[in-house]
């Protein structure tokens, strides 16, 4: 972690426990607690595989400050997934990889582009799917993530408004 994010670390926590009126290691050790609940019901409810809470947990334990951080080799698989999905979407719109890009950066979302483009939403969820479902079949098959962790990532695709939140 960078100095100066731990640095902003430390003076949130040490407002949040003058806020609350508790001192700072009982804070850390509060943290540390609900995190761990947090992990075990996330494995309760199928989000996590035991390895994933163990490994998770660890971190937890040993006062890593990072433990919901990603490694590097995460950071890069999701890159490529997320590439992967512009440019099925890119495709799907008729537009260039670097045109679906720059027209996202001037603040439009995907549904007004693919309306300018007479692509229903439905369509291009469809194309979403298409790209994200074989990916997290793979990763169920792997073991990286629990069947019922890739139904709550489709579910948040195929309906936005009624997706379950992992917990």
């Amino acid at each position: 972690m960078h100095a100066m994010s731990e640095r902003g670390r430390e003076v949130f926590l040490g407002k949040l426990s003058a806020i609350l009126g508790i001192d700072e290691p009982k804070l850390e050790q509060s943290f540390k607690e609900a995190a761990q609940q947090t992990v075990d019901e996330s494995l309760r409810n199928g989000y996590l595989t035991q390895k994933q809470a163990e490994q998770i947990k660890e971190r937890i334990e040993h006062g890593k400050r990072g433990f919901f951080n990603r490694s590097w080799s995460f950071l890069v698989r999701r890159h490529r997934q997320t590439q992967a999905m512009f440019e099925a979407v890119a495709t799907r719109l008729g537009m260039s990889l670097e045109d679906l890009k720059n027209q996202l950066e001037t603040g439009k979302s995907l549904g007004e582009l693919a309306r300018e483009k007479g692509v229903s939403e439905d369509d291009l969820r469809a194309t979403v799917l298409g790209v994200i479902r074989p990916r997290l079949d793979q990763a169920v098959r792997e073991g990286k993530i629990t069947p019922k962790m890739a139904e709550a990532i489709l579910q948040r695709i195929e309906h936005p408004e009624e997706a379950p939140r992992a917990a």
